[in-house]
């Protein structure tokens, strides 16, 4: 309590006689003198001798600082009806003094805090503190406010208040934490991960609490941000760290092959356990090195005794088989997948993957009794892969092989595969949605353009096609007017989709039509705040309307999710900080 500068003794007062005048003159004389007898006592902590002179200052002329000054004594005496009901005759008088709400807030708080939790006083506590940040923007008001919210079960308060903060204030470890629970009461997942992501980036010096989040990450799939929370605890902690498996497994979940495999060699080369033979195999094959991987994910099913139970080892198989056909071991591929039939004969999934890899090792007649196997009491001439059998088996391995690629992120084998597999049916979409982003990876703007064009006379109502060809016009900057008109198709197909309405947004944006950018884009940042691209086109809305401090921002945001020009995004904020 006792808030005692000598600065301020003399601001106050300045303060008291400024507002002297007139008839007022010797009463208001009369108080400072009061006053000031009542400071240096309570600067003493000699509560006692200095209220007598407060009381009297208060009677002979009204200040919000003596106000202020008597309930801080009150309370420093352990009179905390007193301090309150002082309180709230200085807001009476003076109801715009943010400084009066704050200290009434911050009673009632320390009230709840000592252990007296009813609902009449954390409202008390919320509405003064509230109140108090919104006259004087008190950053420990506002902060106490949103956990008197949070208490009264009011997350969206919560949350609204929060929000309004600024973004150095909304970084607070202390907020941060508060806000996990918030959001995840709420389900505002996408919330909850912008502000799991601000603690990742933050400096946490408590294992457990670091623990508790890397969880909390973890169980909503957000891995980017438990990687670095756990690198963070390790950095903390790291003679009381064992959580190795699960920190290699977080780091190949966030696609971080390079600590996965530093992981590996300090910890596990000796002996391997399934989880980290799985994480190698698995980064192996996204970096095509195919026959490697196939030896770790055999290693991997063979060192497990049933630990991941059976869906995760129905999963791991299926990846085992993508790196048998992507390094042309096709037989071992049909033998390892009649195997696994045995063990999972209910899966359809590795059915469809029999059938495929049938087909790679030539045995047609097989891959159509399979078929009619997993197509049993259904019509089969109506089914594409039955008919394909019969006349294209050819479009099935191109198509295969080249999805299996793509999904490698190997995308010169996948390029090569899926135009053959184009070339037999031109107009098949599962081939040419792929087979455009390749395009666009390469820089083949007409390519592009021509293959959605196409694409899109033979899905006339695809939201897919309409989007992704708008997206395309747009980018391109080919056809503004064109982009826009297929982007609101697309969104009144889909009218829930921040991916479309990003485009949309993108649209008006571009047309600057800001208000109409800013709707679909506030829509999509809503749904999608951890998509780089939606931050970087909302960022750039705000620039236009001239609300540099939400670009930047949003800037910021967009570079941590990645996905964007880094380089030009870095120049921007570099222009706002000048």
């Amino acid at each position: 309590m006792l808030r005692k500068i000598v600065v301020g003794y003399l601001l106050i007062a300045l303060s008291l006689s400024g507002m002297a005048k007139g008839d007022g003159q010797s009463a208001a004389d009369l108080s400072l003198s009061e006053f000031f007898v009542g400071v240096y006592f309570s600067s003493k902590g000699d509560c006692e001798k200095a209220i007598p002179h407060f009381e009297k200052a208060r009677q002979l002329y009204r200040n919000p600082s003596i106000y202020l000054e008597l309930a801080d004594c009150y309370a420093y005496q352990g009179t905390m009806e007193k301090a309150i009901s002082i309180l709230e005759e200085g807001i009476r008088y003076f109801p715009e003094d943010g400084r009066l709400y704050v200290s009434t807030g911050d009673l009632y708080y320390g009230l709840y805090r000592a252990g007296m939790p009813s609902d009449d006083i954390v409202q008390k506590a919320y509405e003064n503190l509230l109140k108090g940040w919104q006259l004087c923007s008190d950053p420990r008001a506002g902060s106490e406010a949103v956990e008197m919210a949070a208490v009264l079960k009011k997350p969206e308060e919560a949350a609204k208040l929060y929000e309004s903060f600024p973004l150095e204030m909304r970084r607070q470890p202390q907020l941060l934490a508060l806000m996990l629970n918030v959001y995840e009461s709420s389900g505002l997942n996408n919330r909850l991960r912008k502000t799991i992501k601000m603690l990742a980036n933050g400096n946490l010096d408590n294992s457990d609490f670091i623990s508790h989040v890397v969880n909390q990450a973890i169980s909503h799939g957000f891995y980017k941000e438990a990687l670095k929370l756990m690198q963070q605890q390790i950095k903390v902690a790291p003679d009381s760290f064992k959580e190795w498996d699960k920190y290699m497994f977080v780091a190949l979940a966030a696609s971080d092959c390079k600590t996965v495999n530093k992981i590996f060699k300090e910890k596990y080369r000796k002996h391997p356990t399934s989880l980290s033979l799985y994480s190698m195999a698995s980064c192996l094959g996204h970096s095509h090195r195919y026959k490697k991987a196939a030896a770790f994910f055999e290693r991997a099913l063979s060192a497990d005794k049933s630990g991941w139970g059976n869906k995760v080892r129905l999963e791991v198989l299926r990846d085992y088989l993508k790196v048998l056909v992507a390094s042309g071991n096709y037989k071992k591929a049909l033998s390892v997948a009649k195997k696994g039939q045995q063990d999972f004969p209910d899966s359809t999934g590795l059915q469809s993957d029999l059938i495929y890899i049938d087909v790679l090792n030539n045995r047609r007649k097989d891959a159509i009794r399979a078929v009619e196997a997993l197509l049993r009491g259904k019509d089969l001439s109506a089914n594409p892969l039955w008919k394909r059998l019969h006349g294209k088996s050819s479009f099935l391995k191109y198509y295969f092989r080249g999805m299996v690629f793509y999904a490698m992120e190997d995308y010169d084998r996948a390029f090569y595969q899926l135009k053959k597999a184009h070339g037999i049916e031109p107009d098949n979409r599962e081939v040419g949605v792929p087979l455009a982003f390749i395009y666009d990876r390469s820089g083949k703007q007409d390519a592009v353009i021509s293959l959605y064009r196409k694409l899109l006379k033979a899905y006339p109502k695809d939201a897919l096609l309409m989007n992704n060809y708008s997206y395309s016009l747009l980018t391109y900057n080919r056809n503004l007017k064109k982009g826009l008109e297929l982007a609101k198709k697309a969104v009144k197909l889909v009218p829930d989709s921040p991916t479309y309405r990003d485009t949309l947004g993108y649209a008006y944006l571009l047309l600057d039509k800001l208000d109409d950018a800013e709707e679909n884009l506030k829509f999509a940042y809503e749904k999608n705040p951890e998509n780089g691209e939606i931050c970087q086109h909302l960022g750039e809305v705000y620039f236009r309307k001239g609300n540099f401090i939400k670009a930047r921002e949003l800037w910021l945001e967009a570079i941590d999710n990645g996905g964007v020009d880094e380089a030009s995004l870095r120049k921007k904020i570099s222009f706002l900080d000048q």
